[in-house]
């Protein structure tokens, strides 16, 4: 009888041990769902710290289908992925500029490549001047809107971005335009998320600017647009801090008119900027492929996404600034 007891006593406490293993395996899970980071920050890609990783990732992680619109591809580990979806059965297609503005083999070696594995490619429509949209769709689900091209530069020391997108609505338009883009169709999108060129940027561009109250940061490969140029002298008049943020060459008589104006202006000796970013009043963050040039906004296709998520723009603003110290020193 005692030993019964014994034993009963003993596979009490082992089950007590189990459980408390039990709940604290539940805890620590439950603690570690809390305190990984926001999705809306991993949903920021920083170049160039991040590297290829990202779209390396996103390749991998589609099943079915993979889209993309791409001005410049010269990297040798991204054509090699794309090549690696196809044979692993995904349906892929990449539509590509076929002659880059002032570098017209750039992307020779990507197609050479593409065509002999036999992927599917296309070119850009006549309609556009250059197709300079940097857009990744992963099983019509998901986008990856991007400033960067897929080069081996972009990864070195290019300030750049991209935005991943699983919105329903919004990727459903943008894989509607590429369709079309591909099809050589029109497409008229609709999304207020979404930044067309040339159908519809230089409207929610200039509407971002005019209706700023207290700041706007930017990121600016290329500033020669008049109307860009006009709306950003304004907003600095009328007592908006603005910071321009830039590298290379003063863009010359508009460089004068803009600090006359008030506009900080700065070049980044650190980082070459090819990112193309309007940060405003911390409430809004515009990113994507659309330079400040009237060619941009208004002749080639190009695409930028409107964020107003607050982890995505604390994180653009806190970049920014850090890129905005560094290069006063």
């Amino acid at each position: 009888m005692l030993n019964v007891l014994v034993r009963k006593t003993l596979w009490l406490l082992m089950l007590s041990a189990r459980a408390r293993k039990i709940l604290s395996a539940a805890v620590m899970a439950l603690f570690s769902l809390f305190t990984l980071p926001t999705l809306a920050a991993a949903l920021l890609i920083v170049e160039p710290e991040q590297g290829r990783q990202p779209i390396l990732d996103a390749l991998k992680q589609a099943h079915t289908s993979v889209d993309l619109a791409m001005y410049g591809f010269t990297d040798p580990e991204l054509m090699q992925a794309f090549i690696q979806a196809k044979e692993q059965g995904k349906a892929v297609r990449i539509l590509l500029q076929h002659y880059p503005y002032r570098n017209i083999d750039e992307n020779a070696p990507a197609i050479h490549r593409f065509s002999a594995s036999h992927l599917n490619l296309t070119f850009a429509p006549s309609t556009f001047y250059l197709l300079h949209q940097k857009t990744l769709l992963l099983d019509q689900h998901k986008a990856l809107v991007l400033s960067f091209n897929f080069t081996r530069s972009a990864f070195k020391n290019e300030r750049n971005f991209g935005l991943v997108i699983d919105d329903p609505e919004q990727v459903q338009e943008i894989q509607r335009v590429f369709n079309a883009d591909w099809e050589n169709k029109k497409a008229a999108p609709h999304s207020p998320q979404l930044i067309w060129s040339p159908d519809n940027s230089r409207e929610k561009i200039l509407s971002l600017i005019n209706n700023a109250k207290s700041e706007l940061k930017v990121y600016a490969q290329g500033l020669t647009d008049y109307q860009v140029v006009g709306a950003l002298a304004a907003a600095a008049r009328r007592g908006v801090q603005v910071r321009l943020l830039t590298s290379g060459s003063q863009p010359g008589k508009k460089w004068d008119y803009l600090q006359r104006a008030g506009v900080q202006l700065t070049l980044d000796k650190r980082l070459v900027i090819h990112a193309k970013v309007l940060l405003a009043d911390k409430k809004a963050a515009m990113l994507g492929s659309i330079n400040f040039t009237q060619p941009s906004l208004d002749k080639n296709r190009e695409l930028s996404v409107l964020a107003n998520d607050p982890a995505i723009i604390n994180q653009l603003v806190d970049i920014f600034d850090a890129d905005w110290t560094s290069s006063q020193s």
